[in-house]
């Protein structure tokens, strides 16, 4: 169900498939507390499966993924953006050790927000170079 437009550049790029772990966009109103009247939220969820296909954990919560809808607006980048997040996720959950680790929130795993505030980073390199040097996520990469 297509209800936010604002949305348009990042839906195409969900759900991610990272092995054992998936995040969904979910659309649709969400009750927040306060959020500024141009921010962009959206609720993601993360779900691990366990390897014979189960699921094993399900955990959403609404991020903002962009102060205001302009962010969003160039698609090309948002879209290197999201395939940065690929990388750096399936990187991490394909270490063989992986099953081992506790997948988190969608807040542990998903900075879109913070990486599109980055005036100089275009290219997923750039934008991979900036998620691997965030802290929660740069140290469970090791």
């Amino acid at each position: 169900m297509k209800v936010r437009p604002e949305l348009d550049s990042l839906r195409d790029h969900f759900p991610l498939h990272l092995g054992r772990v998936q995040i969904d966009l979910v659309e649709g109103p969400h009750e927040l507390h306060d959020p500024k009247p141009d921010e962009i939220w959206a609720a993601l969820r993360v779900i691990q499966f366990d390897p014979d296909g189960m699921i094993r954990d399900i955990r959403e919560q609404s991020l903002r993924l962009a102060p205001h809808a302009n962010v969003l607006a160039d698609a090309e980048r948002v879209g290197e953006c999201v395939a940065a997040h690929v990388e750096v996720l399936r990187e991490l959950f394909g270490r063989p050790d992986a099953s081992e680790h506790d997948v988190g929130m969608p807040c542990d795993l998903i900075w879109i927000d913070e990486l599109l505030r980055l005036r100089k980073a275009v290219t997923r390199e750039q934008f991979g170079e900036a998620l691997r040097a965030q802290k929660r996520l740069g140290k469970r990469l090791g």
